[in-house]
């Protein structure tokens, strides 16, 4: 509850959106940034409510339940569907990662796991975090969730950054 605000940016991998239903209590729009088209259609369906979307009610039921508002299972997905304004493809390599959309100044961003993706040594998120913060208002804050310690792991033979 310190911080918020108008705008949430959230750049983060896949189609999750656990931490959203909480974020959705303290800001009034969300802005979702993907690098994936299929993150995008799976995120959009969700918004929607289309038929074959995923079902994140498991994750909405948690928030009320901690909240002590589980009647207010409805209201909760509600209210992330309304506070989530847009869905947006973003290039990171682009220095305008929204172009040719110029996105307004946030609040806040949140980047769930993404970093841990995509940079492979520190120059590579101290890179990205410059980049992400240009998107920030002044005195805006950057919450960075991410896997402390871990360099790679492996799935069968491969190895991911």
């Amino acid at each position: 509850g310190h911080l918020k605000g108008d705008i949430l940016i959230d750049l983060s991998s896949s189609s999750f959106i656990h931490h959203l239903y909480a974020a959705c209590e303290f800001f009034k729009h969300i802005i979702v940034l993907k690098v994936n088209d299929r993150c995008i259609l799976e995120l959009k369906r969700w918004v929607d409510t289309r038929t074959g979307a995923f079902d994140w009610c498991h994750a909405a039921q948690l928030h009320v339940d901690i909240e002590g508002k589980s009647d207010q299972l409805e209201d909760k997905e509600g209210k992330v569907r309304s506070a989530l304004q847009h869905v947006i493809k973003c290039n990171l390599e682009k220095e305008n990662m929204t172009e040719p959309i110029d996105l307004p100044p946030a609040d806040c961003i949140i980047t769930a796991l993404l970093l841990d993706h995509i940079c492979k040594e520190q120059d590579d998120y101290i890179k990205y975090i410059r980049k992400f913060s240009r998107l920030l208002k002044p005195g805006g804050h950057m919450i960075i969730f991410g896997s402390l310690g871990t360099t790679y792991i492996t799935i069968g033979k491969d190895k991911i950054h």
